[in-house]
Parts: C-alpha cells; sequence; structure tokens
C-alpha cells in the first residue's frame, strides 16, 4: 500500500514510471492506493470527474496500461479517496475508473470512501483528521465548491494561476509567502498576491454563507453510516465516536478560517503601515509648513502614534507566541488520531498518509509520499498474517 502519489496531466511522470515498475513486480498482490495518488483540485469545480480523472490518469501510458495488466492479471485495486482525490467518492467516478481500466470484474477495482479495513488493519488517507483539508462528512458526496480549505486554494489559486510553489505549502506564513512570491514572479508579485486575497476573502465570506450546505451534507454522511460501519465491520457507533471527536473543519468557521489564513496580522501590520504613515504626514507636513494647524498634526500624530503601538503590539505578541501557529501541527494530529482509531475500532495497526511525513511506530504506520519520498518511494508490504514490512522502491 502507498499514497500521496500527486499525479497529473502535467506533474508526476517519474513518480508514475515509478508506480508501473512497483505494480508490475507485485501482480498477485491487492493494491491499496490510499489517497492522493490523483491531483484532481487542480480542476475547476465544474469539470466532470470522469474527464477529471481520464485527465490526469491518461498522459501516464506506462502507469495506465500497468495499472490495466494488474487488473487483468486478476490483481486488485483498492483506491481511498485522499482530499486532493475526493471526486474519486462520486456516485459516477468508480464507474468510470473502472471502464478507464478495463476492469471487467467489479471485484477487482474497488473504491472506499472514507477507510478499509482488512481484518485489525485500518487503512485510511487522514485528512478527516487535518482541520485544513477535512471534508465536510467522509460520507457524503464531494461538494468542489464547499470543500476544505487546502483544496479550494489548490482549485481556485494554485491552479489558475500556475503557483505551484506553494501547492503543498500549508505551513507557510503570510510573511515568508509574500517573500517568496516576490522571488518567484518578481515585478508581477503584486497581482499574484492580490489575486490570492481575493479568493481568501471568497472563502472567508463562504464560510458563513454554507452553513445549510455543512448541516445537509452533515446528514447525508450520517445516513450512509451504518451501511458503512456493516462493510468494514466495525460497529456503527465506533464511527460515530470518531466522528465525535475529530476536529472541525476550518471552512466551517469564519473566524478560524480568519486566523488560518493570518488576517489577523494582515490588518495588524495594515495598522502599523497607516500609523507609520500618518506619524511621517505630520512630522513632514509641520516641517514643510503644510500643516496649518498645530492641532491637525497633533491628530495625525495621536492616531499614527495609535494605530502604530496597536499593529505594532500585536505582531510582536503573536511572532512571539510562535512565528508559524500551524507549524507541523498535522504530524502530531495525525499520532493522535492513529491512537483514537486505535481504541475506538480496535485496530492493531492504523496506516495513514496525507502529512508526507514517514511514521513507522509499534500500532501506526504514516507511509509518507509515493510521489515525493525522500531517499526512495516508500510503500508497505503485508502479508497475509499481518507481518508489516516498510520498504522503498
Amino acid at each position: 500500500m502507498l499514497s500521496d502519489v500527486h499525479l497529473s496531466r502535467n506533474y508526476g511522470e517519474n513518480a508514475g514510471h515509478g508506480l508501473a515498475a512497483l505494480l508490475a513486480s507485485h501482480r498477485d498482490c491487492e493494491i491499496v492506493l490510499a489517497g492522493d495518488v490523483l491531483d484532481l483540485t487542480l480542476d475547476s469545480a465544474t469539470t466532470p470527474v470522469a474527464q477529471s480523472i481520464s485527465g490526469a490518469i491518461s498522459p501516464h501510458i506506462q502507469l495506465r496500461e500497468a495499472l490495466r495488466d494488474h487488473v487483468r492479471a486478476g490483481g486488485r485495486l483498492s483506491f481511498i479517496p485522499g482530499n486532493h482525490d475526493s471526486n474519486l467518492a462520486e456516485p459516477t467516478a468508480l464507474s468510470h475508473l473502472r471502464h478507464l481500466l478495463n476492469a471487467e470484474n467489479d471485484h477487482t477495482v474497488q473504491l472506499y470512501p472514507w477507510f478499509l479495513r482488512r481484518g485489525h488493519i485500518h487503512i485510511e488517507h487522514g485528512h478527516l483528521y487535518d482541520p485544513d483539508c477535512a471534508p465536510n462528512h467522509p460520507l457524503s458526496d464531494p461538494n468542489p465548491s464547499h470543500e476544505g480549505l487546502g483544496n479550494a486554494l489548490m482549485r481556485r489559486f494554485v491552479a489558475p494561476n500556475n503557483a505551484f510553489l506553494f501547492a503543498h505549502k500549508n505551513q507557510t506564513t503570510m510573511s515568508s509567502g509574500v517573500t517568496e512570491a516576490f522571488k518567484h514572479w518578481g515585478p508581477q508579485a503584486p497581482l499574484v498576491i492580490a489575486r490570492y486575497f481575493k479568493t481568501a476573502l471568497l472563502l472567508w465570506a463562504e464560510a458563513s454563507l454554507k452553513k445549510k450546505t455543512v448541516t445537509n451534507e452533515k446528514h447525508q454522511g450520517d445516513l450512509r453510516l451504518a451501511e458503512y460501519a456493516l462493510l468494514q465491520h466495525v460497529p456503527a457507533s465506533a464511527l460515530k465516536a470518531l466522528l465525535d471527536d475529530v476536529p472541525s473543519p476550518t471552512h466551517h468557521s469564519g473566524r478560524e478560517l480568519f486566523l488560518r489564513l493570518y488576517f489577523d496580522r494582515v490588518l495588524a501590520a495594515t495598522s502599523l503601515t497607516i500609523g507609520s504613515t500618518l506619524l511621517l504626514s505630520a512630522g513632514l507636513g509641520l516641517a514643510l509648513g503644510t500643516v496649518p494647524l498645530v492641532t491637525s498634526a497633533g491628530a495625525l500624530t495621536s492616531a499614527g502614534a495609535i494605530l502604530s503601538a496597536l499593529g505594532t503590539g500585536y505582531l510582536t505578541s503573536n511572532v512571539r507566541k510562535k512565528k508559524n501557529r500551524y507549524g507541523d501541527a498535522v504530524i502530531g494530529q495525525l499520532a493522535a488520531a492513529a491512537q483514537k482509531i486505535s481504541e475506538v475500532t480496535d485496530a492493531r495497526l492504523v496506516v495513514l498518509g496525507h502529512s508526507h511525513v514517514e511514521v513507522d511506530e509499534t500500532n501506526y504506520v504514516n507511509l509518507g509520499s509515493f510521489g515525493y519520498g525522500r531517499g526512495g518511494r516508500p510503500y508497505l508490504l503485508i502479508d497475509a498474517q499481518g507481518k508489516r514490512e516498510k520498504k522503498r522502491f
């Protein structure tokens, strides 16, 4: 099993070749593709899912043929959608995937929208436990018009603006992001940054406007809970307990989204800039005699001092606490989730991906990233007796 290949129509050629070779050397195995195998978030929300899937797989001819050969030989392919390929859980996606891979036997290509159980082994992507990437509900139909913050920024800002510099940099702070933008785009950076803020402000507004959408999708997912629990041989009460414990998605709360996008620091920096400008204007006005009244200069000075002090104080306090207040948070969130899954569902081994950071502990394995692995492409082998071996390709 493996995760986070991140194939698309324009990216992932080497990863595709690697996955094709891995498939060829494991013909008799069930291959579990545990999320973010495809980067479907590079397409707009209106792109039909069949077109997205074909667009992401078809350019990788060697891999497409390897997938078909695996299925033709009777091998199994089990897909678990991640946040970047959540569209795979759309009602028509599985039939198109089977058609694309020439899967005559429906049992050879399966899709599990939330997680997959093989006995006491629990496998899922893990984005459910990351507030920035979590869906409205793991069992509701995907909704590209109201999805996790990370997906929305990929779909609405990164892809349309060719800003792949920020494709997987969800830990970037606002200040470092602006700095990188100027290094990368030079004079064009202000325009790109303006487009980013436009997108971010729209997402912030939607957090308050789409409460009913969230309610409806949670209801839809809850209605499917009992059937999915039966399919995976896990008590429905255990799944309900897991859902009750997951963090609330960032895109459900205007306040959380405001803070996550560092808008508070942006306002503080703006306050500091305006305050400094007022102070400078008052000083120059008095020196040049262009401020007619001392009271006017005093008002400018007072306003400038207050705004500067407020901006400086807020920025100093926040940065002193933690420059990147979300740095590496997802690693701990997934580790805590693995522990909770193990306790609630009686899983002896929990396998996740999503973070791109490998973990290999007694009861928890993170697959890292097959597409961006360092020192080789990581994958996990588990035999019929449940013995596991972490390997690199």
